[in-house]
């Protein structure tokens, strides 16, 4: 965890519900906001190869492989690939 600070215009935050009037109940609404927010964010992208330790990506390496092996997973020709991502992300790979 770790805690930031920001500025917010207090006059708005009553705007949007007249009970936020103290720091501690505007603290405890932004929070649960953040929080919303981020498990939307998380559900939406799962989390990246990359956050994996290098001793489970061999696991997940090693899974792959067995699968492809001993044809329970097949490939997607590269063609597909970079077409996929082109179209995700909208720029020519």
């Amino acid at each position: 965890m770790c805690t930031v600070t920001i500025n917010i215009d207090e006059a708005k935050m009553r705007r949007i519900d007249p009970e936020l009037t103290s720091k501690e109940r505007i603290g405890q609404w932004l929070q649960q906001r953040v929080d919303e927010l981020m498990e939307d964010y998380l559900s939406d992208y799962p989390l990246s190869p990359c956050s994996y330790t290098k001793e489970e990506m061999m696991v997940i390496c090693d899974r792959r492989m067995e699968e492809l092996i001993s044809g329970q997973a097949t490939t997607i020709p590269h063609e597909e690939v970079m077409r996929r991502i082109s179209e995700k992300y909208g720029f020519a790979v």
